[in-house]
């Protein structure tokens, strides 16, 4: 692909892109009532940002692993936007505050939690 202009939201600074690779991974689970529902999703994107002051190589992952699903529950908007942060999509009530994260021993060794 070709470089496309660009004008950044921000800082109203013009650039160029050009995506290098991009793919988008998929995996549903069938659910009792044998409809699919999303197991997880994951984008990536490689490319190349260029100003008239330099040049640089962009590399980015997205990913969203579903750990619960509500019958009955349903998003308003139901369209997603998958170049915009995943939380961007979620309505507000169905955003959930006590999400649990796994860390690996370096992260928390540099967030100083105990083992």
């Amino acid at each position: 692909s070709e470089f496309t202009d660009e004008i950044s939201k921000k800082s109203k600074i013009p650039y160029q892109k050009k995506t290098i690779k991009n793919t988008i991974e998929l995996s549903y689970k069938k659910l009792k009532n044998n409809k699919l529902s999303l197991n997880y999703f994951i984008f990536e994107i490689d490319g190349i940002i260029k100003t008239k002051n330099f040049s640089n190589t962009v590399s980015s992952k997205q990913s969203l692993f579903i750990s619960e699903s509500l019958m009955g529950k349903k998003i308003k908007n139901s369209t997603i936007d998958f170049y915009e942060p995943f939380y961007k999509n979620l309505p507000a009530d169905l955003k959930i505050n006590d999400v649990k994260i796994l860390l690996t021993k370096e992260e928390k060794e540099f967030l100083n939690i105990d083992k």
